[in-house]
């Protein structure tokens, strides 16, 4: 998951409440639990999954768009600064 997050790749992750494609934001370490924060295409929102609650996890079919005026590696993320790492 730290890859994903990390190269910003979108993921399928299988989730208790079912599957999901996530645009990942970072990781998140909230009372001794690890969350992945990221935009769910679903919810076209910023969601929080408990990395205990994912079952698996996948590269997704689609990679998040590039911002305008950036290198093509820098893709865009819709997530707040504070979520991002």
């Amino acid at each position: 998951m730290a890859a994903a997050v990390h190269a910003r790749h979108t993921v399928r992750i299988e989730h208790t409440r079912g599957v999901r494609e996530v645009d990942p934001c970072g990781l998140v370490v909230h009372a001794r639990r690890w969350y992945l924060a990221g935009r769910d295409h679903l919810r076209a929102a910023i969601r929080m999954y408990r990395l205990d609650r994912i079952s698996g996890a996948t590269r997704g079919s689609s990679t998040p768009p590039i911002r305008p005026g950036t290198a093509s590696s820098a893709p865009a993320t819709r997530c707040p600064p504070h979520a991002r790492q």
